[in-house]
């Protein structure tokens, strides 16, 4: 393979020529601005014990200056690898950032003019503190060797100026097509290390958009003290960042190495190898050798996670089962000391000595309770008729009887008081939901002495008749049965779904939510859905669910729904450009498909183009992929639609052209000094960390701050719970909420889950008084474990459990009736699954020794090889000889195994996914009052 390049534009032997990023022979209608240059603090910088740091930085210009005569910047830092605080898009060539602790940093800047960006430019490092030593390796470093089996210059690359779309290190990187099981060319990165000691191994790559997609099978090889590590990495994920390969031991100097083939299972050609960067970060120097570990629970031996430990001098935090260890610590006598806000300890300290790794420093924290706690557990009844005035009782603790409680509930239709408050113990009142309200789901929020507590979806207002709104997923293969979410109003107790005329197994969840289960082997085709009451009354939705046939590889769709149109950030901001996108869902089909367009328009359908983006890349037969993202400006503030019409020109032949339009109302912000973006900082269930129920109704607790400069405080915060639907083949809101004050930290939420067994992801969002609004990335893994599960046949439950080192980890499933099968996979990409699949209804079992555990997240699943009924229960750290005993476990060589994971391990739901509730740009409560008629 030849590659011919002329410093900006590449050719390759498939004929195609790359300028600037995009395809073709013209040019485009706007020029991205020049990628500016950094300049402060220098490169490697040593800050010291200095915790604030000004970056700063050099406009080079745009081109045609245009659309707009001025360059705009966007900023990340990332801390020891993972992203730490952003900020954009500002005018300002510099940012001042405080509170800076010990580490590594990284970090690097785009310019934009307003449409386009420049693409990143850095990243350039500097240190606060004394911190492990860190070696980066380079493509363009002499400790980078490579050997091109074309003759040397035969290798694609990327350097400044050619506009790739995801920074390469340094701004260049190399490439070369892959070769199918045959190692021809390779790279090698050996850097000198400055001290023996155990290190974590990070490489670095690019995105660039070009006729074939980045290799999902990149063979690292890590040589260490011990020998190899080898290591298959997706180079199509993450890019432009640093990802953590291993962690290994190496002596000092250039013993250890990373090395890189082009080889690959893929066909020959199909894919890009990229050759960028390296990074050894040394995890413990060497003068501090010894560790402090233990765990803080509650008395019920929950783990509490986010508690600070500190020796004095070193500080860590406990991760999500409540464990922590301090590193580094020297021979000596220390006080180990926890604190986390609304909390106290038993002990309060521990006095320790340390000559070696010291294990088994535990503690217990119980929440503060002043006395003052208010929180509600429940109203009675939970619905009423929207034509009258309906009486409720609420209960919980901490409400005044003096004076009484204020109430009200907050929906869609705006914030309404309850009347009739009349308090009669510090558990209980009543009041009077007052007639004419809008049907629909509403919070309740209570205060009272000051206090504040909210019940998300507490009360339902029910609508005249029978209604359907809505059901997810919206299709699903024919070869297994799916679990099909119903969403509406006024479902009573025995109402029945159908497809057709087909009945289907219904379980009412409330007056709003249906679970009903389609079987296996309906006719594909398009069907309309039918709620049934028991009094007769019906309400019907058209074409709401299509089932595919499963043997048909012609089946082509592309589909998307308005909580997966985003914006950076989330609130728009008048005449301040924000990044606009929409991920795309693609269903069957035989062939991969590259650009498909997406126009993103304003008001309606038809009304005025905001943008035209499109998908790079999309593969046969489920995928999804975000557009490239847009700015767009909005020259006044208010309530704006914004319509995305997919595959405008009708180039992509598709079985179901009605679901290529999605909306998404979104309210336009006012400009305002405080341009800062709340933080999510934790997210527990029933006061502590442990992911795992067995009862629907959870208490969510969370912490949130809204940082400095310019803080107004966070005011609210708002929950989305996903699940993964297989039938989908992507992750789905079930429920949400509204927006949920927020008047203390941590603040806790009552939540029930939607009672479908297997992993559900709580997603929070928090809103300051500026109405800036957090990015989706706080996401709070949470199994529900049932009594007992039915499945049906080719239908798979989904569980994800986090074990850390050092534990055993066994999972036992109770086949009580029929055949149900059990398959664990580790989060490592090499491994295949763990296996019990005995015949019939033998019950299975997996036990993973200590040694061979790999820590973090475990994916069991169920999968129903027939029908079946079956109890799962999991343990972590047990011994070994106790879990054996308890049911077993074996293979039948007759069924087949999967190759991968029904979801990889690693996915779960997008930071941008997730429509917020418009915030009106007025402050305070809309108060609905009773029609009064003389």
């Amino acid at each position: 393979m030849v590659r011919i390049s002329d410093g900006s534009r590449q050719c390759s032997s498939q004929g195609q020529i790359y300028n600037g990023g995009s395809t073709g022979s013209g040019s485009p209608a706007n020029q991205p601005p020049n990628k500016p240059t950094l300049v402060a603090p220098a490169d490697g910088t040593a800050l010291g014990s200095s915790t604030s740091v000004t970056l700063e930085w050099k406009d080079n210009g745009d081109p045609d200056n245009k659309p707009n005569d001025y360059r705009d910047y966007y900023i990340e830092i990332y801390r020891d690898s993972t992203l730490f605080n952003q900020k954009g898009w500002v005018k300002d060539t510099s940012w001042t950032i405080s509170n800076l602790s010990t580490g590594n940093y990284d970090w690097r800047v785009k310019s934009g003019d307003g449409a386009v960006d420049s693409g990143w430019v850095g990243p350039w490092h500097f240190t606060v503190g004394d911190v492990p030593p860190e070696v980066i390796c380079d493509n363009q470093s002499a400790c980078f060797s490579k050997y091109e089996s074309s003759g040397v210059g035969s290798w694609g690359y990327v350097q400044p100026g050619t506009g790739d779309s995801s920074a390469a290190y340094s701004q260049h990187a190399y490439w070369t097509y892959n070769s199918l099981n045959s190692a021809l060319d390779w790279g090698k990165w050996q850097p000198n290390l400055p001290q023996a000691g155990t290190y974590n191994v990070y490489v670095w790559y690019p995105h660039y958009p070009g006729s074939a997609p980045e290799t999902n099978s990149a063979s690292y090889q890590v040589h260490h003290a011990n020998g190899d590590t080898n290591v298959t990495w997706n180079q199509a994920t993450n890019p432009g960042v640093w990802n953590k390969l291993a962690t290994v031991n190496c002596a000092a100097g250039t013993a250890c190495y990373v090395k890189l083939t082009d080889s690959t299972p893929e066909g020959t050609g199909t894919r890009r190898v990229w050759f960028d960067a390296v990074k050894f970060v040394q995890e413990v120097p060497a003068t501090l050798p010894y560790t402090l570990s233990g765990r803080v629970t509650t008395t019920g031996s929950v783990g509490i996670a986010g508690v600070t430990l500190t020796d004095g001098t070193r500080s860590t935090t406990t991760g999500s089962d409540g464990s922590f260890t301090l590193s580094g610590v020297p021979a000596g006598t220390y006080t180990l000391t926890p604190t986390k806000s609304g909390y106290t300890f038993v002990p309060v300290t521990r006095s320790v000595t340390v000559s070696g790794n010291l294990s088994g420093q535990d503690f217990t924290g119980t929440p503060v309770d002043t006395g003052t706690s208010l929180i509600i557990k429940a109203i009675s009844p939970r619905e009423g008729s929207g034509s009258q005035p309906t009486s409720v009782t609420i209960s919980g603790s901490g409400f005044t009887t003096s004076p009484a409680p204020t109430a009200q509930l907050s929906g869609a239709a705006g914030s309404i008081a309850l009347t009739n408050v009349s308090a009669s113990s510090a558990t209980s009142f009543t009041a009077t939901v007052p007639a004419n309200l809008a049907p629909g789901s509403y919070d309740l929020i209570v205060t009272s002495n000051g206090h504040t507590s909210t019940l998300p979806n507490a009360f339902t207002v029910l609508a005249v008749g029978l209604q359907v709104s809505q059901v997810a997923p919206t299709s699903g293969l024919n070869d297994r049965t799916t679990d099909l979410l119903v969403q509406g109003l006024n479902f009573a107790d025995g109402a029945v779904v159908a497809l057709g005329n087909t009945i289907l197994n219904t379980t009412r969840v409330n007056v709003t939510t249906l679970l009903a289960v389609v079987p296996v082997g309906l006719t594909p085709a398009t069907y309309d859905l039918t709620v049934t009451n028991l009094d007769a009354s019906h309400a019907q939705l058209a074409t709401a669910y299509t089932v595919l046939d499963a043997t048909s590889t012609l089946n082509n769709d592309l589909l998307s729904t308005n909580d997966q149109l985003w914006l950076n950030p989330v609130t728009p901001r008048v005449n301040t450009p924000v990044q606009l996108g929409l991920i795309l869902q693609r269903s069957g089909g035989k062939a991969a498909l590259e650009g498909v367009t997406v126009e993103f328009r304003r008001d309606a359908v038809d009304g005025p183009l905001l943008g035209t983006s499109s998908v790079p890349f999309l593969d046969p037969r489920a995928s999804s992929e975000s557009t490239t993202p847009i700015n767009v400006t909005f020259p006044s503030a208010g309530t704006v639609t914004i319509f995305a019409i997919i595959d405008p020109q009708d180039i992509v032949a598709e079985g179901n052209e009605a679901n290529n339009v999605v909306s998404r109302t979104v309210v336009v912000a006012a400009s305002t000094t405080d341009l800062t973006i709340p933080a999510v900082q934790g997210i527990s269930i029933n006061g502590g960390s442990n992911t795992t129920v067995t009862e629907q109704d959870v208490t969510v607790g969370i912490e949130a701050t809204d940082p400095a400069p310019n803080s107004s405080g966070v005011q609210a915060v708002h929950l989305i719970e996903y699940v993964y639907s297989q039938a989908a083949q992507r992750w789905i809101a079930v429920t949400q909420s509204g927006w949920l004050p927020y008047s203390q930290s941590p603040a806790s939420y009552g939540w029930s889950l939607l009672p479908l067994s297997g992993m559900h992801y709580v997603q929070v969002r928090a809103r300051d008084a500026a109405n800036n609004v957090s990015i989706g990335n706080a996401r709070q893994l949470v199994n529900y474990e049932s009594s007992a599960d039915r499945i049906g046949q080719n239908q798979t439950r989904i569980y994800r459990y986090n074990v850390a080192a050092g534990q055993v980890f066994s999972v036992n499933l109770e086949v009580l009736s029929g055949d149900a099968d059990l398959y664990v996979w580790s989060s490592r990409i090499d491994q295949s699954a763990r296996v019990s699949n005995q015949e019939g209804s033998a019950s299975e079992q997996v036990v993973i020794p200590a040694s061979e555990v790999v820590p973090g997240v475990y994916q069991v699943e169920v999968y129903g090889y027939s029908a079946a009924e079956y109890r799962l229960s999991t343990s972590n750290g047990a011994t070994l000889a106790s879990l054996q005993a308890v049911v077993g476990g074996g293979l039948d060589a007759s069924k087949t195994v999967p190759s991968a994971p029904v979801v990889p391990v690693a996915s779960i739901p997008d930071e941008r996914t997730g429509s917020v509730p418009p915030v009106e740009p007025a402050s305070g409560y809309r108060v609905y009052l009773p029609l009064t008629v003389r």
